[in-house]
């Protein structure tokens, strides 16, 4: 899988706001509203023609709250939720 990286400052206490686009096989991670991806996978693991669902991972021993989680299949009229 490649992928290109750039740095994302995370605030401990504070939200941080994240939007994933997936279209196809490329994936791109977007931090804070900025307008440049922080991650861009080309070559998604599961190929483009796959189904299946949405998850969020943590490490072990890590504590996180996730809130306003909105899924969207492109074309859709609206969210998943």
């Amino acid at each position: 899988m490649r992928q290109t990286a750039l740095i994302a400052d995370l605030v401990p206490g504070a939200w941080t706001k994240i939007r994933i686009e997936v279209h196809g096989e490329r994936a791109r991670l977007f931090v804070n509203d900025n307008p440049q991806p922080t991650l861009i996978v080309t070559d998604v693991k599961s190929g483009a023609s796959a189904k299946g669902g949405v998850a969020l991972w943590l490490g072990p021993g890590t504590v996180a709250h996730f809130r306003n989680i909105v899924v969207t299949a492109e074309g859709a009229a609206s969210p998943i939720r």
